[in-house]
This record gives structure tokens, C-alpha cells and sequence, in this order.
């Protein structure tokens, strides 16, 4: 991935605490091998340095990463803590799940493959140490199995939200010229549509450049944040409607046509 200055800037943070822990950490590594990454993050949640972890939860949605996996290890760590606080004991457990959950990442979330990893991990480690990790992969299969199940609902429950977004932008779209605009509306869509006239755009051009003004201009009512902000939101909104990559960008550049006129700014020409 290519990531943006505000993930560089969250990533140097990180990386600059993490140090203090765990040692240096890859940059390149972070942002193109998920499980490196992962393994890095369930590094800084099991630290008990709350900046740290609260980077580290930034980070799981900025780069491709186990996420389901570091929820779980942060889950059992919370129950553990509620059956013994004590310092030993909690950090013979941090550093058993750090080398287990290595073992767990990208793995079918079944009991086979999680028994496959208890093996691998099982091979590592001295014998007299087997039976605690045992223990601990026993405790924790319910709970990692539990953090896949609730992102897979939240992935379906995301997948029906945009499909309904989809079909409501689609109805939109079908009755968009019998939709009612304010005043203020009507002003900016009928300058737009003036320009396009002046200029000598093709009359079906015109239609179908004044088809998505109108789709944009009734998204915005949604958005109550400043201008800028409110058009750049409505703009990646209103783009699920047009699938190919010809429309799309046809879309977009009409989108910037429209955006001098939806905050006023009138070319010379018209005035």
C-alpha cells in the first residue's frame, strides 16, 4: 500500500515508542507484510503502554493487518486480568500468545487448523513449559474463534448497508428531475447549466452533466460539516452509482466542473 503523510507521521510515532519495548521496527515490513505487521501490533497491545496501544489500534485501520487476531489477543488479556492480576503470571502469558498467535495469522478459523498451530507452537518451546501453553490455547480458542465471528457479521452488515445505499442512489438517480430544489439550489444548477450552454456543449451532454449536479446537490443536504468537506463527502457517496471506469471518470470531472458553482464561485464569463 502507499500510505498517506498522516499515517507516516502516526507510523513514526509508533515505531519511535515501540522501540523502547520490542526493539526496532520495519517500516517497509509494516506496510507490505501483513503478517509482520501483525505480529508487531500484538506486540505493542500486550506492552501496558497505553499511547502505544492506542497507536497500534489507529494503525489496524490505516494497513492491511490480522485485526480479528489482535482484538482477541486484547480480549483475553482483559479476562485474564479479572482471574490473576499478578505481574508474573500475566507476563508468562504475554510471552507465550506473542510466539502463538505468530502461528495463527491468516489461518482457517476452524479447530483443525488452530490445533495445527498449537503444534507449531508446542515444538518451540521447552516441555516443562507444554502444559501451561496448552492451557492457554484452550483458553483462548473461544474467544479468538468469537472475534472472527463478530467481523464477519460486521462485514455483512456493512455489505447489505452499501447495497442499500446503492439502490436508494439508484431510485435517486431515476426521479431526479421531478426532485424539488430550494432557491438557493436552483440558482447554482441553472448557472451551471448556463455555462454549459455558452460554451456549446451538446445539448446531451448538458442533460446528463445537469442529471448528476442534481444528484450531488441533493446528497450535500446530508452533510453538515464545512463546504469542502461536505462535497468531497458527497462526491465518494454518489460514485457507487457509476461502475464502469469511463463513467466514472466522466463523474468526477464533472464534479469539479460543478464545485465552483456550488460555492460561488461564478466563471467571468457569466457575469
Amino acid at each position: 500500500m502507499n500510505p498517506n503523510s498522516k499515517t507516516l507521521i502516526i507510523f513514526s510515532k509508533f515505531a519511535q515508542r515501540a522501540k523502547k519495548h520490542f526493539g526496532l521496527v520495519k517500516s517497509l515490513e509494516m506496510f507490505s507484510n501483513p503478517q509482520y505487521a501483525s505480529d508487531k501490533l500484538i506486540q505493542a497491545t500486550l506492552s501496558d503502554d497505553e499511547e502505544l496501544i492506542n497507536l497500534s489500534k489507529i494503525i489496524c485501520s490505516e494497513i492491511l493487518v490480522d485485526t480479528p487476531l489482535i482484538r482477541s489477543v486484547e480480549l483475553y488479556i482483559e479476562e485474564l486480568k479479572t482471574i490473576n492480576n499478578s505481574i508474573e503470571f500475566l507476563n508468562d502469558n504475554k510471552y507465550y500468545l506473542i510466539k502463538f498467535t505468530h502461528h495463527l495469522h491468516g489461518i482457517k478459523v476452524d479447530g483443525a487448523s488452530y490445533r495445527e498451530s498449537v503444534e507449531k507452537l508446542l515444538s518451540e518451546i521447552e516441555a516443562k513449559k507444554r502444559s501451561f501453553c496448552i492451557n492457554l490455547a484452550r483458553a483462548f480458542y473461544p474467544i479468538w474463534r468469537g472475534a472472527y465471528r463478530l467481523q464477519n457479521d460486521k462485514e455483512g452488515e456493512k455489505e447489505i448497508n452499501q447495497n442499500k445505499e446503492k439502490e436508494n442512489l439508484i431510485r435517486l438517480w431515476n426521479r431526479i428531475d421531478a426532485e424539488f430544489f430550494s432557491d438557493l439550489e436552483s440558482y447554482s444548477l441553472n448557472v451551471y447549466i448556463q455555462s454549459m450552454q455558452q460554451i456549446n456543449v451538446p445539448e446531451k451532454d448538458i442533460n446528463i452533466r445537469s442529471k448528476i449536479a442534481k444528484l450531488l446537490t441533493v446528497t450535500l443536504r446530508n452533510y453538515q460539516n464545512n463546504a469542502n468537506e461536505n462535497y468531497r463527502n458527497a462526491v465518494k457517496v454518489a460514485q457507487f452509482l457509476f461502475t464502469s471506469t469511463e463513467l466514472k471518470e466522466f463523474y468526477l470531472v464533472v464534479s469539479r466542473e460543478y464545485y465552483q458553482f456550488f460555492i460561488g464561485d461564478i466563471p467571468k464569463y457569466l457575469n
